[in-house]
């Protein structure tokens, strides 16, 4: 019993409960969950995704160990945390056989195209809205909200809408889309590790806290 006791101490136990933005799933979070086992392979990780405003809302309530997505509201900063990781810019992009023209260079150009865009007030909503508006245009009439990520990029790829997503999103899907050249003014904030004010950490989740921070360094490295 007492061997079996210290493996379990050494190997980890329990369960990490994480929740996520999608762009984090695109390499980081699973690289540190691979990093994570090598020491704890008996830890059981739980990887939940959704927007920012979801997980932020979810955390407030304790049901995750910590999130990784950005503040979407100023007062954020008040109940929660944040240790940055990544300030990935966003793009356009439509599916590589999009009708889309490929030589459109700005949102006006592709206001009359079909668009699909997240349906909570997400920072990359609110980043798309403050850009049209800055061209004084509203969003786009012909318009798809969906919930999902993996939705949204199914709409762009086989009914040829247009869509903004992080860029390292986009670059993960192989040759699937293609990036346009329309430059956006507005940057999203940076998105990181999101732990709710005064809450205390088991050590497993500050190991895999640890690593998603020396990962992401190495990443900034790179580039």
């Amino acid at each position: 019993f007492g061997a079996d006791l210290d493996t379990l101490v050494r190997s980890g136990h329990g369960t990490l409960t994480v929740g996520a933005i999608m762009v984090t799933a695109a390499g980081l979070l699973p690289a540190a969950v691979q990093e994570l086992k090598k020491t704890r392979p008996a830890v059981s990780v739980r990887v939940v995704e959704s927007s920012s405003d979801r997980l932020l809302a979810d955390l407030a309530k304790n049901e995750f160990d910590f999130v990784l997505c950005r503040f979407v509201r100023p007062q954020d900063s008040l109940q929660f945390e944040l240790l940055p990781l990544s300030d990935e810019p966003l793009c356009i992009f439509t599916g590589r056989n999009s009708p889309v023209p490929q030589r459109s260079r700005s949102l006006a150009d592709l206001h009359g195209m079909p668009w699909v865009i997240q349906d909570s007030p997400t920072p990359t909503r609110r980043l798309l809205e403050a850009e049209f508006g800055d061209v004084d245009l509203p969003l786009p009439s012909d318009l798809v909200r969906v919930s999902s990520v993996y939705t949204m990029l199914n709409m762009v790829e086989k009914a040829g809408m247009v869509g903004v997503l992080p860029r390292a999103m986009v670059d993960n899907e192989g040759e699937r889309f293609r990036v346009l050249p329309v430059k956006l003014r507005g940057r999203l904030s940076p998105y990181g590790i999101v732990t709710r004010r005064g809450m205390e950490h088991s050590d497993t989740a500050q190991d895999m806290m640890q690593i998603l921070q020396r990962l992401a360094r190495k990443g900034r490295r790179r580039t």
